[in-house]
C-alpha cells in the first residue's frame, strides 16, 4: 500500500474508532426500545381531574360553563392488556340519580378524537340525587399514546355536544 492510501485508510479508522466509543461528537439519545415502551405501559399510572365545560343552551340563551369536579386515576394492570380506573364525579346541577357513560379519548379535552374503546366498553358512573357519582372497575386496553383524556357525557356518548364534563390526564410511575 502507498503511504498516502495508508495514511487515509489509518485516519479513516481512527475516526470511525472515536464516533463508536463516544469520544467524538456527542451522539443522539438512543430511542426507546420496545420493551422499555412496554414495561412503561404496564407500570403507568394516569391521573386527572374533571372542569368546568361551557354547555350549550339553545341559541336564546347560549353557552353556559357546568360547575363540575372530581377525578379519574387510571392504573395498568400489570402485563395484562387492561387498565383498572377508579372516577368520581360532582356534577352539583344534577338532582335526579342517573346514569351517565365515559370514555377515555386520545389528545387533550375539547379534541374531536373518538374513544379509545367504545363507549358501553367502559363502566357507567351511577350519580345520584347530590350530584355526586362512582366508578370503579377495569377496561380491556393499556394507555400507550402521549396524551389522553376522560370526557363524561350527559347521554350515551355519541358527540362531542354530548360531553357534561372533561379531564385531561398526567402519565406518572404507579406506586
Amino acid at each position: 500500500m502507498q503511504p498516502v492510501v495508508r495514511s487515509l485508510v489509518v485516519m479513516a479508522a481512527a475516526a470511525a474508532s472515536g464516533c463508536a466509543s463516544g469520544g467524538g461528537s456527542a451522539a443522539a439519545p438512543a430511542a426507546p426500545t420496545a420493551a422499555q415502551n412496554l414495561a412503561a405501559a404496564i407500570n403507568s399510572r394516569w391521573t386527572g381531574n374533571f372542569q368546568a365545560t361551557p354547555q350549550n343552551r339553545g341559541a336564546l340563551t347560549g353557552s353556559v360553563r357546568l360547575r363540575a369536579s372530581g377525578s379519574v386515576i387510571i392504573d395498568a394492570d400489570g402485563a395484562n392488556e387492561a387498565s383498572v380506573y377508579e372516577l368520581v364525579v360532582s356534577i352539583p346541577s344534577i338532582n335526579n340519580p342517573r346514569q351517565m357513560a365515559w370514555a377515555v379519548l386520545p389528545g387533550r379535552c375539547g379534541s374531536t378524537a373518538i374513544p379509545i374503546l367504545a363507549v358501553n366498553s367502559f363502566g357507567v358512573i351511577e350519580v345520584g340525587a347530590d350530584g355526586r357519582g362512582v366508578s370503579k372497575g377495569r377496561f380491556p386496553a393499556r394507555l400507550t399514546e402521549p396524551s389522553y383524556h376522560v370526557n363524561v357525557y350527559w347521554n350515551r356518548g355519541e358527540d362531542i355536544g354530548d360531553v357534561a364534563t372533561c379531564a385531561n390526564l398526567r402519565t406518572g410511575t404507579a406506586g
